[in-house]
């Protein structure tokens, strides 16, 4: 009997075993790996970076960030004072290709072996300020943040640093453009002045012949 009910112990044991073992196997988790040639053209990534409030990068997030392995200083890429400059949800209903804009800067989208991508680029009128910058990609619960280069107002980007475990690609959220200073107007052209000072001569000529006929 006590030999029977060892053998019953175990086998449930087992199947106990087995039940746990394959739900881990079917759990879905998210694996990022950081790298700079999936956003073009940063010069470092960090990931994965949990959200603030909706999931989404903030500038106190930045701010908190911690990784004495990687930065000699506290604070994302070893800078604090970041805040989040702009930014837009994905709209998922979307027809691919396609392009979102938002105040400061536009993003394609597009799926490049199997995985969603697309180009980007400050809007006209933007450039770099004095402080540093970083785009950052969400991803199911988790962010990729990469460190702009800015010598560069335009590149490509891809989601493929992130994953699920069963190697499916999670739909993009949404997109945050963070930074320790805002970017700058680019002046309107100094030939931009004169054309305009023309047209508006050109405007009041033309108002007094109007006037001059009519008398």
């Amino acid at each position: 009997m006590i030999s029977k009910m060892k053998t019953i112990g175990a086998t449930a044991a087992f199947a106990t075993a087995m039940m746990l073992s394959a739900q881990a196997a079917g759990a879905t988790t998210i694996e990022i790996n950081c790298n700079t040639l999936n956003f073009t053209e940063s010069t470092s990534c960090i990931a994965p970076v949990s959200g603030g409030p909706g999931g989404n990068v903030t500038g106190s997030v930045m701010d908190e960030y911690s990784n004495t392995d990687i930065f000699t200083t506290e604070g994302a890429f070893g800078y604090t004072g970041w805040d989040e400059l702009d930014g837009f949800n994905i709209d998922q209903d979307q027809s691919l290709p396609s392009t979102q804009t938002g105040r400061l800067f536009s993003f394609t989208f597009t799926v490049t072996d199997g995985y969603r991508s697309g180009t980007w680029t400050l809007n006209d009128g933007y450039t770099w300020g004095d402080g540093v910058y970083a785009f950052a990609l969400k991803g199911s619960n988790d962010n990729a943040v990469y460190l702009m280069d800015t010598d560069y107002t335009s590149g490509t980007w891809s989601m493929s640093d992130i994953v699920t475990g069963n190697d499916n690609n999670p739909d993009l959220s949404n997109i945050t453009l963070l930074g320790t200073d805002d970017l700058s107007p680019i002046p309107l052209p100094a030939a931009g002045w004169l054309l305009l000072m023309g047209l508006g001569g050109l405007g009041i000529a033309s108002r007094r012949k109007s006037k001059a006929q009519t008398a």
